[in-house]
């Protein structure tokens, strides 16, 4: 299960992550199972986790130290058990200083860290790369796989890939 942090509004970060009841805010019409549930006997990936605000920064440092959580609109608890993945795109101790990370979620999350060097400076994985990216998107688009010449790959070398990843894959 995938929850991008950056991408929830922050009136429903808890109604996505926890879940809510019926009637437990307005336009609440159904229950609504959120991505720690949906997760639970599995792994739950947060991307972008330095998004959440503190407030909810707290309560997800809650469901991790009691490995249970109350949906919106509920006084029962809902267990779960769940391996949680984490990821963000600056430095997370810098954000930790600023008061923008809390150390404590920090801590409890920085239990095997992995670290990514930027698309730039790993110049070897832009042809592999290129060539997924490639075979993917032809494939969806049912085309053939188009040759890579030494030319095109000359020219993605050259450049800077601020976005990284994400930014190849685009522009492929």
């Amino acid at each position: 299960m995938k929850c991008d942090c950056a991408a929830l509004s922050s009136q429903l970060i808890e109604s996505e992550l926890f879940g809510h009841e019926k009637g437990a805010f307005t336009g609440a019409n159904a229950c609504h199972i959120g991505c720690f549930e949906q997760a639970n006997g599995g792994t739950l990936f947060l991307d972008e986790i330095a998004e959440l605000p503190l407030a909810n920064q707290a309560k997800l440092l809650g469901v991790l130290q009691d490995w249970q959580f109350h949906r919106l609109g509920s006084n029962v608890p809902v267990p779960v058990d769940v391996r949680i993945i984490a990821a963000v795109n600056r430095e997370i101790e810098t954000e930790v200083v600023a008061g923008r990370f809390r150390p404590d979620l920090y801590y409890r999350l920085n239990v095997f860290k992995v670290g990514l060097s930027p698309l730039r400076q790993t110049l070897e994985d832009l042809e592999p790369l290129t060539r997924y990216f490639f075979e993917v998107y032809s494939r969806a688009m049912g085309r053939n796989v188009p040759t890579i010449d030494a030319c095109l790959i000359a020219t993605i070398r050259r450049h800077s890939w601020p976005g990284n990843i994400r930014e190849l894959e685009n522009f492929i």
